[in-house]
């Protein structure tokens, strides 16, 4: 359920027992849309509903307000109306499933709200207000007559990045391509309002174009059709707190003391209240920026010469001042954040490395320069033209063998992702390498990585040899690292972590995030999952704060890749998010849009979850790169869990050892192991695990001879072996492994009667069970065939889930009580429960609060 979802259940609840809402949040939140729902919701079910909005025009008119509303007895207007109003209102309103809405109640006129006032006086009547968000207590006296310390507080804060996504979708009919939504998203900072805004503006001037079913962006969302509804939002603002807010939207990212320093005390308060600023925690820093992030843009291209050249002065004139004397700002206790400030602060901080470079690029044309502008353009998604035209201008420049080398590195991963042509980067690469005597061994060991993860994994002795002294640093380390790559592509991990280690030997630490990949892959199918988990958690937490894209994204995929094989759905849910919302294309690091793609498609599929399945399957479908090398990046996964949750495990088994087998023949051991394994989940015979077992044991690792144990264990039935299995799981910190094998112990045990191994997988499975956090990890079940659900029945177990009852169920979701019923049999029906209680149990990703829509 999602949040507004929960808001809505929480007010109706509240309204039913005689009780007062209010609705607050920022202009475009939603609060309109969210009283004209609540007021349906009771109208359909035979309540009674008196609607209230305040107009600023007519806030001065007696009994204006409840004229509009239809109250015959003001519509005189005159003072010796309003007991005749009350009287009307009394007998209009029934006793029992009576509901009075109002909406900007600061608007309504003061003669409307006594007489409302004075009726909910004599008798408890439902009440719900939408108001603006901000300080209460400056508008306190503008509609006192509310004031009800005991009711329930509603707050519309942004939305996330896949509700928009379907709020703007539905506006265009259509999906949005993700390099255009996370742009809709960043700027409108999740403000469905301005979010419709800006899009029926970009469509409008032909900005955002349908291509082949999918909209894109051809050019900026700003636009001057957007300044009525943003200045609607500034209406209000003081001189101050207008120039507080234009000073910031100049300046970018801004740390929150240098904000403070700059203003008056009370106007970072007043802002914050008005929801025009937010702050952002980042490195033991408190970052400030605008919200919505469309109001820089706003600020940005405002024809205001003048104002400008008066803040700059200001800005000078403050830094010359005694900063010591300067107000002190306490902030309140920072709670999570949307994502939507995050992207915007993401796409601000490229922005501002893209106009660095350019600038340095500008000044001194050189291949240094070149090279660290095609670096952050093509980190950026800048299109392939302007990059094209960079290699072009810059390939005769001067440049020192590092600037030469780091050019070349870079043409190289251009051609891969401009036009699909690894053999041509490959001969590139090898040509280019003799004309740098110290470091194009650099290019080799690029070249070996592209063919052995694309083709074929290379014969090592093609690599020059790490050991000897007299190769540069660099090379010696690149050698190691990419050594590293190949062994542990090839199952032998132990040697790979050796050489990764050797690696960081020259250099102190891993060069990229490419290759602290390469030390959690390993390590979490090697030995140490523990460690791997830690290094992929603590690398992303210091990538939130840094707002670079490539860790972030390359620390979600990591976190996504763990985390599906862990059961700990609610990590790829958020790593596939967060991720997918900095938009498309992602070039780096290489294979994250693909295997994230495959994730979502395997979770979705896992779910039943046919709309998300679809998505991601037209993504996958449409993305034009190879499978990624190493486990999880397989198109053959996501296509066999929709077969296996479709009913087909056997097609689905095939299909995966089909894929397993061709990864072997190119010498990917470790993701052919790893699709060995899941075929066999699939469909467990004897068969399939003599043809494989021999390949899987080629892994040098725990896991897998764990896992094969755990298979043995199904295939024969034997409860010994799923609890031997279960054991060395939990030992090695495989905790979602342990919870399925000790469960499957169990059931096997007591089907064959062995009331002691039973008693023992119970006991592992309660033991694991109660160590691990609330609701984060969850058993693995590859292989259940999962029937597929629709959207509505999976709101409907969702709710159930949550211990809502039919009739809150149909409350909820504007239904019949007889239709929630008839969803609610299929429902059991599809998941095999035999009561509304196992309903959880047999659907495990659908918990309460889970996000369905």
């Amino acid at each position: 359920m999602d949040k507004r979802s929960e808001a809505m259940r929480q007010a109706v609840a509240a309204l039913e027992s005689g009780g007062s809402v209010q609705v607050f949040g920022g202009h475009g939140s939603g609060k309109t849309v969210f009283l004209h729902r609540v007021a349906e919701r009771f109208e359909t079910r035979g309540w009674r509903a008196l609607k209230i909005r305040g107009n600023r025009s007519f806030s001065g008119t007696p009994l204006m307000a409840l004229a509009i509303a239809g109250v015959v007895s003001a519509e005189s207007g005159r003072v010796g109306a309003v007991a005749a109003a009350i009287d009307e209102l009394d007998s209009l309103l029934p006793a029992q499933r009576a509901l009075i809405v109002v909406d900007e109640p600061e608007l309504v006129d003061d003669a409307s709200g006594g007489v409302i006032s004075e009726l909910l006086a004599r008798r408890r009547i439902a009440l719900i207000v939408a108001r603006a968000a901000g300080p209460r207590k400056q508008e306190a006296a503008d509609f006192d007559w509310l004031t009800d310390p005991s009711g329930l507080g509603i707050r519309l804060g942004p939305m996330h990045y896949d509700d928009l996504s379907r709020i703007v979708g539905e506006h265009v009919s259509g999906p949005i391509g993700s390099a255009a939504m996370s742009q809709i998203f960043a700027s409108s900072g999740g403000n469905p309002g301005l979010a419709s805004a800006i899009t029926a503006s970009a469509v409008h001037e032909g900005r955002l174009v349908d291509r082949e079913g999918e909209w894109g962006l051809t050019g900026s969302l700003w636009s001057d059709s957007l300044t009525p509804y943003l200045e609607s939002v500034l209406t209000t603002l003081s001189s101050p707190q207008w120039d507080a807010l234009e000073m910031l939207a100049l300046l970018g990212i801004v740390e929150a003391k240098t904000f403070l320093e700059l203003n008056d005390k009370d106007v970072p308060v007043q802002l914050e209240e008005a929801s025009l600023i937010e702050f952002y925690p980042a490195d033991g820093q408190l970052l400030v920026t605008v919200s919505p992030p469309l109001l820089v843009d706003y600020f940005r291209n405002r024809p205001a010469v003048a104002r400008r050249h008066r803040l700059s002065e200001e800005l000078e004139e403050r830094f010359q001042g005694d900063r010591q004397s300067l107000a002190r700002f306490q902030p309140r206790e920072l709670t999570s954040s949307s994502d939507a400030p995050f992207v915007r602060l993401v796409h601000e901080h490229m922005r501002n490395r893209l106009i660095l470079a350019q600038s340095e690029w500008e000044r001194a044309p050189s291949k240094a320069t070149a090279a660290q502008l095609i670096e952050v353009s093509i980190t950026a998604g800048a299109p392939q033209e302007a990059i094209d035209t960079l290699f072009t201008v810059s390939e005769s420049l001067h440049g020192d063998e590092a600037a030469s080398v780091r050019w070349a590195l870079l043409r190289s991963e251009y051609l891969i992702f401009a036009a699909g042509e690894h053999e041509q980067a490959i001969r590139y690469l090898e040509g280019e390498a003799h004309r740098y005597p110290r470091l194009g061994g650099l290019l080799l060991t690029r070249a070996f990585e592209v063919r052995s993860s694309v083709f074929r994994s290379g014969d090592a002795v093609d690599l020059p040899d790490p050991t000897n002294e007299d190769l540069d640093p660099r090379v010696r380390s690149a050698v190691h690292a990419v050594l590293g790559m190949h062994f542990m592509f090839r199952g032998r991990l132990p040697s790979a972590h050796q050489h990764l280690v050797a690696a960081e030997l020259f250099t102190g630490r891993a060069e990229s995030v490419d290759q602290i990949a390469l030390h959690v892959l390993t390590s979490y199918f090697g030995d140490s999952p523990h460690e791997a988990r830690g290094i992929g958690e603590r690398g992303h937490a210091r990538s939130m704060v840094s707002f670079s894209s490539v860790e972030i994204r390359g620390y979600n995929y990591l976190n996504a890749l763990m985390g599906i094989l862990d059961g700990r759905t609610r990590s790829v849910e958020e790593a596939i998010r967060v991720t997918l919302s900095l938009g498309a294309p992602i070039r780096r690091p290489p294979f994250v849009h693909i295997t994230l793609l495959v994730l979502g498609t395997v979770l979705a599929a896992r779910r039943g979850d046919a709309a998300r399945v679809a998505l991601f399957t037209a993504q996958l479908s449409a993305l034009d790169a190879p499978d990624s090398p190493v486990p999880g990046g397989s198109r053959a996964w996501a296509h066999a869990q929709i077969l296996a949750s479709d009913g087909r495990p056997g097609e689905a088994a095939d299909l995966m050892q089909r894929d397993a087998d061709s990864n072997w023949e190119r010498g990917l051991v470790l993701t052919a192991a790893f699709n060995y394994l899941i075929a066999l989940e699939f469909e467990p015979t004897q068969e399939r695990l003599d043809a494989s077992r021999e390949r899987i044991l080629a892994v040098d690792s725990e896991y897998f001879s764990s896992f094969l144990e755990y298979i043995t264990g199904i295939v024969a039935s034997d409860a010994q072996a799923l609890l031997s299995a279960a054991s060395r799981f939990a030992q090695a910190g495989r905790f979602g492994h342990a919870l399925t094998a000790s469960r499957l112990a169990g059931a096997v045990a007591e089907a064959a009667g062995d009331t002691a191994n039973a008693k023992r997988a119970h006991a592992l499975w309660s033991q694991v069970s109660g160590n691990l956090p609330h609701d984060d990890y969850s058993e693995i079940a590859l292989s259940a065939s999962t029937p597929r659900f629709t959207t509505r029945e999976l709101q409907i177990a969702t709710l159930a889930v949550s211990g809502m009852s039919n009739q809150e169920i149909a409350d909820e979701l504007v239904l019949s009580v007889r239709t929630v019923e008839s969803h609610m049999h299929r429902l059991m029906k599809k998941a095999g429960a035999e009561s509304r209680s196992d309903l959880g149990s047999r659907l495990p990703n659908v918990r309460p609060g889970g996000r369905w829509d």
